[in-house]
C-alpha cells in the first residue's frame, strides 16, 4: 500500500493548438513510476505526471489533462 500525501497545486505550460499559444494550466499531478529489472535488480528508471486542472476530481480518461514523461539521471 502506498503512503498518501496531499496534494499541492502546479503550474505548468502547455502548448493549446486551438489557439496556437502557450497557455498556463494550475492543476494536481499524479506521479506514476516505471521500474525496470536490470542485472536481476529492481532500478526506478522514469514516471509519468499526469496534470489535470484544480477543479476537475478525476483523473482516468480526462481530455483535459497533461501527459508529461519524466526520466531518473
Amino acid at each position: 500500500m502506498q503512503r498518501f500525501h496531499k496534494g499541492s497545486l502546479f503550474d505548468h505550460r502547455y502548448w493549446d493548438p486551438d489557439s496556437d499559444e502557450l497557455k498556463t494550466l494550475k492543476g494536481r499531478v499524479r506521479l506514476c513510476p516505471y521500474y525496470f529489472v536490470e542485472s536481476n535488480r529492481v532500478k526506478l528508471r522514469g514516471a509519468l505526471a499526469t496534470i489535470v486542472p484544480a477543479d476537475k476530481k478525476f483523473l482516468h480518461g480526462m481530455s483535459d489533462a497533461i501527459l508529461v514523461p519524466s526520466k531518473v539521471q
